[in-house]
């Protein structure tokens, strides 16, 4: 199947789950609330998750090299931090795995299908069942994640750096 094209199943599993939210949002504009009404009670009741994620792109086998190269590297970076948060480090197959501390993860693998390296960072909270509470840890957890994947970034190209320079 080419770059862009959808198969039926596929476009009807897309049409189904959009029937379904417009169902919800009719059900609960019924009662004069809105899908964000629902979310925030989610997120009261069950906490919320942020995610990101990052990637490095090459070009061409050389670059596909590089990547592979970066990574096991990587694979070697023991510290016990990113960031200000302390890390308890995993490998599983090629992909590096950094448990926060505070119950957040970093990844960091390379793409399957193309020389890019990906890192994926996410993080969970919990409001204390407070709105205001709910805010306040939805800012941290968003600022923690951002400080964790601009260290993991900053390390991956400073691992980067000799690796390319090389192939210049």
């Amino acid at each position: 199947m080419g770059a862009g094209r959808v198969d039926a199943r596929e476009e009807a599993r897309r049409s189904a789950a959009l029937a379904a939210v417009g169902e919800m949002a009719a059900g609960l504009a019924a009662s004069g609330e809105s899908l964000l009404d629902e979310l925030a009670r989610l997120r009261k009741r069950y906490g919320f998750y942020v995610n990101r994620q990052t990637s490095f792109t090459l070009t061409g086998a050389k670059g596909a090299a590089k990547i592979r190269e970066a990574m096991r590297l990587r694979l070697e970076d023991e510290r016990g931090h990113i960031a200000s948060e302390r890390v308890e480090r995993h490998v599983r197959e090629d992909v590096l795995i950094y448990d926060l501390e505070d119950g957040g993860r970093v990844a960091v693998r390379p793409s399957g299908t193309e020389p890019k390296a990906k890192i994926y960072a996410l993080a969970s909270g919990d409001s204390g069942g407070s709105e205001p509470g709910l805010d306040a840890e939805i800012e941290r957890v968003d600022a923690t994640l951002t400080a964790v994947l601009a260290d993991a970034r900053a390390r991956a190209e400073a691992i980067m750096a000799p690796i390319v320079a090389e192939a210049g």
